[in-house]
């Protein structure tokens, strides 16, 4: 199966959920689990996330759009695998996937209401 890498600065960290104590533990595991899912990473990877984390800079990591032409590049569908995902389990937590600077945070807390 292919297995995707975490951008450098990600991968560097250690493995660990403690960056996210004061949030509801099920919802950042189904909020990692879901991430993992849709970018192919290790579920060990994901959890090097942390709550200020942006996705959409993660996201432009793989796809940089400083060019016209890089737009025209396809993408696995990875934000639209997450947003569909949400949808199903946490309607309102979805919408805020149109933000740009939205944060894992945000997602976690969206996902918990």
């Amino acid at each position: 199966m292919f297995e995707r890498r975490l951008p450098t600065g990600l991968r560097e960290r250690e493995s660990s959920l403690a960056a996210w104590q004061g949030f509801d533990s099920r919802a950042v595991s189904r909020i990692l689990r879901l991430l993992a899912d849709a970018f192919a990473w290790t579920e060990e990877d994901a959890q090097r996330l942390r709550p200020d984390d942006k996705l959409w800079t993660i996201y432009h990591f793989y796809y940089p759009q400083q060019h016209w032409w890089q737009r025209l590049k396809p993408d696995e569908l990875e934000l639209e695998t997450v947003y569909r995902d949400l949808k199903k389990e946490a309607p309102a937590c979805a919408e805020r996937l149109h933000r740009e600077d939205v944060t894992l945070a945000e997602l976690v807390q969206g996902f918990s209401t």
